[in-house]
């Protein structure tokens, strides 16, 4: 086999087409033309086509992965997954990592402290434990990276998140049920655990901030209907969860997330046990 021409593309000046015995045989970067020496004329065995190949790969899956993480720093698995998508070879995407690590383009134990320190003021460590985790960290890492998050700054972030949430809605809803619903709702989807949504939620909703509400709100708190909603979830959990500490949370976090607070819970689940 011989090299019978090499030309420029047309849409892209760093690449070349290869043509062997008239025909094309494949496409590469210039540079890689100037490093195996390749030209006209010159013979060319199917091994040393196979590692010019190869070798463009790898170039291609390199410049790739650089320019992903041009904007934001990743992770080994967000990277990897971003790579396999555009389908390059396996061996390249090896190299491609081992390079990056090499070269400290990634390290998943600084991208650990880093999102941490970024994200420990507006979400929960259960948010932040369920996004690294996603991500590929090492869920060992994770736990003892959160262990440096004190309870008391989780639930002076969670207040503070809970504040200008509050402000927000309060101003576009004159419900008090419907805030502290939406309220609890927002910071449990934002990974605070239902204890501390629930001790945030009665330093931060206050009545006093509502119009005095109708006959329907007021008979939606009644303690009866909440004991009959209580019952009812319940009844639907115990079929299903057989771990008693779990459906209590389950359970728990429903009741919770329905707009009541922590302390008509608490009496209602109470009674609700001791009369099964």
């Amino acid at each position: 086999m011989k090299i019978t021409k090499i030309e420029v593309q047309k849409k892209n000046n760093d690449r070349v087409n290869i043509f062997i015995d008239d025909d094309f045989a494949f496409s590469c970067s210039t540079e890689l033309v100037y490093y195996h020496n390749l030209k006209s004329g010159k013979s060319a065995e199917l091994s040393e086509i196979q590692k010019i190949v190869d070798e463009d790969n790898y170039i291609k899956c390199k410049n790739s992965a650089l320019k992903y993480i041009e904007k934001a720093y990743k992770t080994e698995k967000q990277i990897t997954e971003k790579l396999i998508d555009k389908e390059y070879p396996e061996n390249a995407i090896k190299r491609t990592i081992e390079f990056l690590k090499e070269y400290k383009f990634i390290d998943d134990y600084n991208f650990l402290k880093i999102y941490i320190r970024e994200n420990c003021t507006k979400l929960g460590k259960k948010k932040i434990k369920y996004n690294l985790l996603r991500k590929g960290i090492e869920e060992a890492l994770i736990d003892v990276e959160l262990d440096g998050v004190s309870s008391s700054f989780e639930e002076k972030s969670c207040e503070k998140l809970a504040q200008k949430k509050y402000d927000s809605l309060k101003n576009s809803d004159t419900s008090y049920m419907k805030v502290y619903k939406k309220l609890g709702d927002f910071l449990l989807r934002n990974g605070y655990s239902s204890d501390i949504v629930s001790e945030t939620l009665k330093r931060v909703v206050a009545k006093e901030d509502f119009k005095a509400e109708g006959n329907e709100e007021r008979k939606h708190n009644s303690y009866e209907e909440l004991f009959i909603l209580a019952q009812k979830r319940y009844n639907l959990l115990i079929s299903k969860e057989k771990d008693k500490m779990k459906l209590l949370k389950k359970l728990y976090d429903y009741l919770i997330r329905r707009g009541y607070s922590y302390e008509e819970v608490k009496t209602v689940v109470k009674e609700l046990i001791n009369t099964d």
